[in-house]
């Protein structure tokens, strides 16, 4: 029987998902960070392999894996998937293997080979869309050092500066030069900017919660972080919609931990998409990476 695996490879945490010639699910294992990077193609490479091998057992399979993708953070760049591609073909990963974006796998899953635009944003940020013509266009996902605007870590690194600026008494107060060092363990603001400046980008992610829970209690400046954030993330949305003809609704979905059900967040980026409300389809559909990633695999061993 054939064997599929698919790979979910982010910053915080990587998923494989392995399953049948049917897309059967058959186990599903999940470790830590699997985003590509400088000297992380190695460790990245060791990590899906043990998590197969992990989801093998779990299944009681022992036959060769027919294909293998994997969606990673950082496959955007050619010599990161050329590496991981290159590093898991090397261990027999599967027969066949290939390496993509974890944007284009979260597409799939949702949408298949349907038009549709899928806005994720969790540690980092990203839009992509197919388009009535066909053609998959990227928007954002250039990373924490000169986008992934409105991400967790963009609001995180706003909520820092604000509460930094506002103890140096350049800036008005905010709930955050109390909340954020709570969070993060620390006495006060500057030892958590002294942290932060060490932390790896999860780590300092990980602080959006804290601001936009200032936000929900009414601090304005934590308000004003989250309402800029969602409207960042509505260009996304926006600049992916210019693509799709006059006139015609565009289904979206949403995905990552920050736009998760209920969250402050999908409300806020819900009121900066309501011009175009009339456009945009939101739907229900679930967004599972590692199934998208299967999917791709049965059409790679077909």
């Amino acid at each position: 029987m054939t064997l599929l695996a698919g790979v979910d490879a982010g910053a915080s945490h990587t998923t494989l998902a392995l399953a049948d010639g049917a897309l059967a699910l058959l186990a599903r294992r999940s470790a830590g960070p699997g985003a590509l990077g400088p000297g992380r193609t190695a460790p990245v490479a060791a990590l899906i392999t043990d998590l197969l091998h992990a989801a093998l057992a779990e299944a009681g399979r022992t036959e060769p894996v027919a294909a293998l993708v994997v969606g990673a953070a950082g496959a955007g760049r050619e010599a990161n998937r050329h590496g991981l591609e290159t590093a898991l073909q090397a261990q027999s990963a599967a027969r066949r293997v290939h390496v993509t974006t974890d944007g284009h796998i979260a597409l799939q899953s949702v949408f298949g080979d349907e038009p549709g635009i899928l806005l994720a944003a969790g540690t980092g940020s990203i839009a992509l869309a197919r388009t009535p013509d066909g053609a998959i266009r990227r928007v954002g996902g250039h990373g924490w050092r000169f986008g992934d605007e409105g991400s967790g870590y963009a609001l995180a690194r706003a909520g820092l500066n604000a509460a930094a600026r506002a103890a140096d008494g350049r800036a008005p107060g905010t709930l955050l030069q109390d909340m954020l060092p709570r969070h993060a363990r620390l006495p006060d603001i500057w030892q958590t900017i002294e942290w932060a400046r060490e932390a790896d980008v999860a780590a300092i992610a990980a602080l959006a919660t804290t601001v936009l829970e200032a936000a929900d209690h009414g601090d304005a400046v934590a308000r004003a972080i989250a309402q800029a954030a969602a409207k960042d993330l509505a260009a996304h949305v926006h600049a992916l919609l210019a693509h799709f003809p006059p006139g015609r609704g565009a289904p979206v979905a949403l995905s990552g931990g920050l736009l998760a059900e209920q969250s402050s967040m999908r409300r806020a980026l819900l009121g900066a998409l309501e011009p175009d409300a009339g456009r945009l389809l939101l739907t229900s559909a679930e967004v599972d990476p590692p199934m998208g990633a299967v999917a791709l695999a049965a059409k790679l061993s077909g």
